[in-house]
């Protein structure tokens, strides 16, 4: 999904490694917009996340995927966010 396919709506979405699955999870207000921002920060080398960083730069743009897990309101993107998180911990995930 591109930043400006992805809706001006609460929600927790992955961005995920195709080549090996890895996944990074978060919870936003605005999923549009922050996947705009993710993918400009990936871009210029400068993300919050250096082991995303690193895998971006080392398997490129086009082995990443970004994807919507859930719309939800913003009282409930916190609790899914950390249960996703909790789930995916360990080398399967970049949180």
């Amino acid at each position: 999904m591109s930043a400006s396919s992805a809706p001006n709506a609460p929600g927790v979405y992955m961005i995920e490694n195709a080549a090996n699955g890895r996944v990074y999870i978060g919870k936003t207000k605005n999923l549009g917009k922050r996947f705009g921002q993710h993918v400009t920060q990936l871009r210029k080398g400068k993300h919050h996340n250096t082991r995303l960083q690193a895998e971006w730069s080392e398997f490129g743009e086009p082995t990443f995927t970004f994807r919507v897990h859930v719309l939800a309101g913003e009282s409930e993107i916190d609790l899914i966010e950390q249960t996703l998180i909790a789930e995916n911990m360990g080398d399967g995930c970049f949180n």
